[in-house]
């Protein structure tokens, strides 16, 4: 008798399957037309230096203004000095809620030419992968610095426009 049942069960299991379910369809075709949209980079905006006693300075190299980002992502990538403390991490900012944090350790030897007696310079460049999916119409997305002494510098805010 429990083979029957379990057996039924397996059955059951197996129809539920093979249904197709209209909510994963449709998550599915969303997803599939937002890849297929293009995101505008509208403007990369430098905050203003007022902590820059905090910072040797940075820059951010990727995206640039007025690039169009296909496939549902783009690539962050820049470098950023701590002068107090050294940077650790940078964080991706939406609306107050953090997307993407990630750290500052990748080489960075062009740095190192214009601060050569900072031993930090080797590597303080940083790359992250962005996800656009999903993203509004248009969003404001804010770049922050944290440093080893846990305080938090702005950097820059990137504009993002669906076309």
């Amino acid at each position: 008798y429990r083979l029957f049942q379990y057996q039924e069960h397996f059955k059951q299991l197996k129809q539920k399957e093979q249904e197709p379910s209209s909510a994963i369809q449709v998550s599915s075709q969303d997803w599939y037309q937002q890849l297929q949209q293009t995101i505008e980079v509208l403007e990369i905006k430098r905050l203003p230096p007022q902590d820059f006693d905090s910072l040797w300075g940075f820059s951010i190299a990727s995206p640039q203004a007025e690039v169009k980002i296909e496939g549902g992502s783009t690539i962050l990538q820049g470098w950023v000095l701590g002068k107090k403390a050294l940077a650790t991490a940078i964080r991706i900012n939406y609306q107050g809620e953090t997307l993407v944090e990630t750290p500052v350790n990748l080489p960075s030897p062009h740095v190192t030419q214009y601060y050569p007696d900072i031993t930090a310079a080797e590597n303080c460049g940083f790359e992250t992968s962005l996800s656009v999916v999903g993203m509004p119409e248009s969003a404001k997305l804010e770049i922050q610095a944290l440093l080893e002494n846990e305080d938090t510098v702005n950097l820059s805010t990137i504009t993002l426009k669906r076309s």
